[in-house]
């Protein structure tokens, strides 16, 4: 069987599982010991304490991370969303009139927002953050003159004014629900590390069992397989999930490369030759 538990095992896996995968497989592993009547005292003192963590094997299944501000901000990123697609949908309008002010006002915001509008047509709310952010340096640092007259006239100042109030809001709520999910994070973290070392221990102590003669020994060398081939298989969906993963960025990776070579492909067609730097005609 080897001489090492944590290589026979292949226990570093534990480590690399989802959360509710780490319950599952201590779970599976607790259910095959379970079926059979093992009365080795230091093996069952083990046992017990591995069960012991069963309300907190609860807590790591059920936790999600999710964060109540999530929902709140989601709305206020949706409001300002339809607030920046307002200002654009009345700039656009004011250019179709007679009014030559409101012409000229329209055009200007137009020409404020027109780098953005791919960002703020599809954009996320993290991209609006970031948008909301260069337009108020663009009006802060007079980019394009006149922005802030423009959108008084236009009667769009507040809706611009409420955009920047509701991107404050949010990045205020983004660092509070960053800051609070680390903390869940690192509690569920330190939970798993307490199980896993308790489980670290009963298989050890069921290795070291199986290696001891006796009536029993048959019994702790089928319990060490079945436990084995549980871990097996859940480091086999884990490789999968790695190997897709790595496939994954691989494939952006060549096509960022392919484009890369495409680019300089074109660059260098378009760059004259040495001869006709120097030609004779010059």
């Amino acid at each position: 069987m080897g001489t090492n538990y944590l290589y026979y095992f292949r226990l570093g896996v534990l480590s690399h599982l989802k959360n509710s995968e780490f319950v599952y497989i201590t779970l599976d592993m607790l259910k095959i010991i379970d079926n059979v009547e093992i009365e080795e005292e230091h093996f069952v003192s083990a046992l017990t304490k591995v069960k012991s963590h069963a309300s907190i094997l609860r807590d790591i299944r059920n936790d999600s991370f999710k964060h109540p501000l999530t929902i709140e901000m989601r709305e206020l990123a949706a409001t300002r969303r339809n607030l920046l697609r307002s200002i654009k949908r009345f700039a656009g309008a004011a250019v179709l009139t007679d009014d030559t002010v409101t012409i000229t006002a329209g055009k200007k915001i137009l020409l404020w927002m027109e780098p953005h509008n791919k960002d703020i047509s599809y954009g996320g709310s993290k991209t609006h953050g970031h948008v909301v952010m260069t337009l108020q340096d663009k009006i802060e640092y007079g980019v394009v003159k006149g922005v802030e007259e423009s959108l008084e006239v236009l009667g769009c100042k507040k809706m611009f004014d409420q955009v920047v109030s509701l991107t404050e809001s949010i990045e205020t709520m983004r660092n509070i629900r960053s800051e609070e999910v680390t903390e869940m994070k690192k509690e569920v973290s330190t939970k798993r590390d307490l199980i896993n070392e308790d489980i670290r221990i009963l298989l050890s102590t069921l290795f070291n069992c199986s290696k001891i003669p006796g009536v029993n020994q048959d019994l702790y060398i089928t319990l060490s397989k079945k436990i084995r081939d549980v871990i097996t298989a859940y480091n086999a969906e884990l490789q999968s999930r790695l190997t897709l993963k790595r496939n994954r960025k691989d494939a952006i990776q060549d096509e960022d490369m392919q484009q890369e070579s495409d680019e300089t492909k074109i660059a260098d067609i378009d760059v004259p030759a040495i001869d006709d730097e120097f030609s004779v005609d010059e």
